[in-house]
């Protein structure tokens, strides 16, 4: 989501635009809270962008607007400001850079900055600290989502 911000300068902000990151594990709440932020003004919901690079880019999915990736305005916008056009990408390198990464038991090791340290070295993988606890969750952990 992104959150435009007039006449103040704010950490993080570029172009006066704020991403805030939700986040969460499957049936936590995540995409309710998601929806509910995009509904307020000055908000701009981009839904799971885990799923863009399959679902967009190789399978053309219709976006939220109705139109097919490819043809939706929003997501060519990004492409060319994000990365010079969609077209310039590598997907199928991406697509295998995601599957790399894009892992729950990674999430830990996200949020305490040493994913990216332990997975550079040949067969090391990311453990949890003991103030995380499990990297995986027990079952109802999560409660109602």
């Amino acid at each position: 989501m992104c959150i435009r911000h007039h006449q103040r300068s704010y950490p993080g902000v570029v172009d006066g635009y704020r991403l805030v990151f939700v986040g969460g594990m499957g049936r936590s709440g995540s995409t309710l809270i998601e929806r509910l932020l995009g509904e307020l003004p000055g908000f701009c919901s981009v839904g799971e962008v885990v799923h863009l690079w399959r679902r967009g880019l190789v399978e053309n999915e219709r976006c939220g607007c109705g139109l097919p990736f490819a043809d939706c305005g929003f997501w060519s916008e990004v492409g060319k400001r994000g990365f010079g056009g969609w077209e310039r990408l590598d997907v199928e390198a991406l697509l295998r850079l995601k599957d790399g990464v894009d892992r729950t038991r990674y999430l830990p090791g996200l949020l305490q900055g040493s994913a990216g340290r332990a997975r550079s070295r040949p067969g090391a993988r990311a453990t949890p600290s003991s103030t995380t606890g499990s990297t995986r969750p027990s079952p109802r952990s999560a409660g109602p989502g």
